[in-house]
């Protein structure tokens, strides 16, 4: 009896066992929950350049929805760390760590100083007669003999010639040079985003909305909503693993503010953008439309961004030439606007031509925030002759950040980085990778006052107007690219849908920087190469090759931090050091 009730109780047990194994097992792994359903946004006829940073236009509406093929199931988790730079030259950024092997670097860790003897007759030169000629001849030798840093200097000091004489253009061009060659590396401590004030209308008090345009994504499904067709919110978010803040349309001045698709948007949680394109200055008047208009976007009463008139130092837009008209039919625009409280207004030049922005600037009594386009293209002017690895897209942010981001929140209105050219039927989405990597892992450190980003998910090869079918910027396909997004965008400082903050910020380390046990550093770094070797040693031990490193294993007290970057060759770049103090 009590050898059955033994053998009775282990049936028991079993049966118990199997049933709770079985339902764990099967417990679903965990989704992003599937917020409201509502598909959104789309794009008005604009006459583009043929230039380096502007999509073209698309169709502004269209009679019928497409039927697209089911959407293969959204990639894998990414790494932790989608920052890192892997140590295997060209490789995936973003792919999951290899096993551990036991770090080393490539090379010395000290910077060969050493000049050819061409290299010193040119550098003594050009500072015995200090023009823009004998610097242009020492930098250009200087790449030829691979002295990228010394390359940097010379085209940097004949970019101060130029400005100072007179000449903005010739010296944008050395100092788009004298980036390229450099190599600039900052160390940051991420800590917990302290309380914000209330600042711009509309401005989250840290991190950054992550928005895009997806209206043209064949890869969604769609709608057509009061004439014009929209991608899926929901499929969108889905399929990228995040929650979007803001996505956006384009909208001719003179058509009804788009109640329908705004209220998709609004059903996801996140901020509708209305890029507002009027055919002519004349056209913008305090009068009954305008009016009507910003009654509608009071009446929606969610916040909205409406970027008026964008792009106006291109000679491409029917609102380029006048800048005094321009400014008064801005003002004009924003007075109205101050009737729609939750509604902020951005103004958004192109990241090219750089002169005369300020010609255009309605005045920061008008502005509520001030944006920026630039897109990353394989083919500058789609010249064959002019590849375009070589642009960092920071550095076609840079003239406007450094002009306005004390006064304005900034705004990337349109991004992106094509992986198909017209010149060339082949792929590249490393190309693509490469300079979403260098723009969005840039945000959180070096450009914090930029708080809105939004991605232009677009297949122009196919959607553009004639004449502008030049590039493939879709970010749903290839995997690649679509699996790096997924990966950057995680990162707490890209905002989700309902967010105004995020949880951790940026400070950069100074030297002694006092610091937490368990806080992470945080490490950026630019070279000559898309995809630069970094390592961080810690009091002369060698301890990652990722670009975040958590303070664990410290005693309290003083410690060395070095940050040593290495090209695919193994050279020595560049070597940054600090000091820290642990509590």
């Amino acid at each position: 009896m009590e050898k059955g009730c033994t053998a009775l109780g282990c049936l028991v047990l079993l049966v118990v066992g199997f049933f709770l194994l079985r339902g764990w097992w099967s417990e679903p792994s965990g989704t992003l929950p599937t917020p409201a359903s509502g598909p959104s946004g789309t794009k008005a006829p604009v006459s583009r350049p043929s230039g380096t940073n502007e999509p073209g236009a698309t169709p502004a509406a269209e009679s019928s929805t497409r039927t697209p093929e089911p959407l293969s199931s959204p990639p894998g988790p990414a790494s932790d760390d989608p920052f890192s730079v892997r140590p295997e030259p060209g490789a995936d950024p973003f792919a999951p760590p290899s096993p551990v092997q036991p770090l080393e670097l490539p090379g010395p860790d000290r910077l060969n100083q050493a000049l050819p003897e061409r290299l010193v007759r040119l550098q003594a030169a050009a500072r015995a007669s200090n023009t823009a000629y004998d610097w242009r001849q020492l930098a250009d030798a200087a790449v030829k003999a691979e002295h990228f840093a010394l390359a940097s200097q010379a085209y940097r000091q004949e970019a101060d010639i130029y400005r100072r004489t007179g000449d903005p253009h010739a010296a944008r061009a050395e100092e788009l040079k004298a980036a390229r060659y450099a190599t600039e590396i900052e160390l940051y401590l991420e800590q917990r985003a302290p309380a914000g004030q209330a600042g711009a209308r509309l401005e989250p008090t840290s991190g950054c909305y992550l928005g895009a345009f997806i209206d043209r994504d064949d890869n969604l499904p769609s709608v057509v909503l009061q004439s014009q067709r929209h991608g899926d919110v929901p499929r969108f978010n889905q399929l990228t693993g995040k929650n979007h803040s803001s996505f956006f349309m384009y909208r001719s001045y003179g058509q009804p503010f788009p109640f329908e698709w705004a209220e998709q948007v609004k059903a996801s949680r996140a901020i509708p953008q209305i890029a507002w394109e009027p055919r002519s200055l004349d056209q913008v008047q305090d009068d009954a439309y305008l009016q009507g208009f910003v009654a509608e976007v009071a009446r929606f009463d969610w916040p909205v961004f409406i970027r008026f008139a964008g792009e106006m130092n291109g000679e491409w837009t029917p609102y380029h030439g006048d800048p005094p008209a321009y400014r008064r039919a801005f003002r004009t625009v924003y007075q109205a606007f101050r009737k729609a409280p939750r509604a902020a207004l951005i103004w958004c030049p192109n990241s090219v031509p750089v002169t005369g922005l300020e010609e255009y600037y309605p005045g920061d009594d008008a502005v509520d925030w001030v944006g920026v386009n630039l897109y990353s293209v394989l083919f500058l002017d789609n010249d064959p002759a002019r590849p375009g690895e070589a642009v960092n897209p920071t550095d076609l942010l840079d003239p406007v950040y450094r002009k306005f981001s004390a006064r304005k929140p900034i705004a990337i209105g349109e991004y992106a980085a094509s992986h198909q050219s017209a010149l060339s039927p082949a792929t590249r989405p490393d190309f693509a990778v490469d300079k979403m990597r260098q723009l969005y892992e840039s945000l959180p450190t070096r450009y914090p006052r930029v708080k809105l980003v939004s991605w232009y998910d677009c297949n122009n090869l196919v959607h553009a107007r004639p004449g502008r079918q030049l590039n493939n910027y879709l970010v749903s396909e290839p995997r690649e690219v679509l699996e790096a997004y997924r990966a950057i965008i995680r990162q707490p400082h890209f905002l989700a849908a309902g967010q105004q903050a995020s949880a951790v910020v940026a400070v950069r380390l100074e030297s002694v920087h006092q610091v937490k046990a368990g806080q992470t550093v945080l490490i950026w770094a630019r070279s000559y190469l898309s995809r630069p070797r970094v390592f961080l040693r810690v009091d002369g031990k060698l301890v990652s090759d990722r670009s975040r490193w958590k303070l664990t294993g410290l005693k309290p007290g003083k410690h060395k931090l070095e940050v040593l970057v290495y090209d695919d060759r193994g050279r020595l770049a560049g070597r940054l050091e600090r000091a820290v103090r642990i509590d």
